[in-house]
């Protein structure tokens, strides 16, 4: 699906950070590794395996030998309620992620593979998200508990400005 002509951001809705927050003892182990083997398999450029202030760890996951995106639509048990929260506000979701980035730190200027529409929430902190948009540069502040649809088909990056980790849940969806 071209997404080319869908905005480059629009809030979708909110779920209470705090809630989220909740979840966070869960976590299983922070990897780059699905990334990575997803972005080699779709012939994306960007290379992630260098970042230090970047990493997230799985929501939904995938038992699929050769996954593609949408094959990550199983949930940890632990977060059924948390995934049923956010799929109340969006609707179904798959790869379904934390992700946290170090204060005071950029995750750089790439594209996501043209796999699914993208949505992106921030639980703790907050950043601003930036997309090469033909000429210009368009800049969104993403608050605690908006649910955003990103346009990951144009160059973005992230900007997490503030002197404390950034905490977010993101994945994608049918926007």
């Amino acid at each position: 699906m071209l997404r080319k002509k869908n905005p480059l951001f629009k809030q979708i809705g909110t779920v209470s950070p705090e809630y989220c927050l909740e979840f966070v003892k869960h976590i299983h182990n922070w990897s780059l590794a699905d990334t990575l083997r997803l972005r080699d398999k779709n012939n994306i450029g960007y290379d992630m395996s260098g970042l230090k202030s970047y990493n997230h760890s799985n929501i939904q996951y995938t038992t699929h030998p050769e996954p593609q995106t949408t094959d990550y639509n199983s949930v940890y048990e632990e977060y059924k309620p948390l995934v049923e929260s956010i799929q109340s506000v969006i609707g179904n979701t798959y790869r379904m992620r934390w992700a946290k980035l170090d204060a005071d730190s950029t995750l750089d200027w790439h594209m996501d593979p043209p796999t699914g529409d993208r949505f992106i929430i921030v639980i703790k902190g907050s950043h601003l998200c930036e997309v090469k948009f033909k000429d210009s540069i368009e800049t969104q502040e993403m608050l605690p508990g908006e649910v955003w649809y990103l346009n990951s088909n144009w160059y973005h990056r992230v900007i997490n400005p503030n002197a404390q980790d950034r905490y977010a849940i993101l994945g994608c969806f049918n926007f």
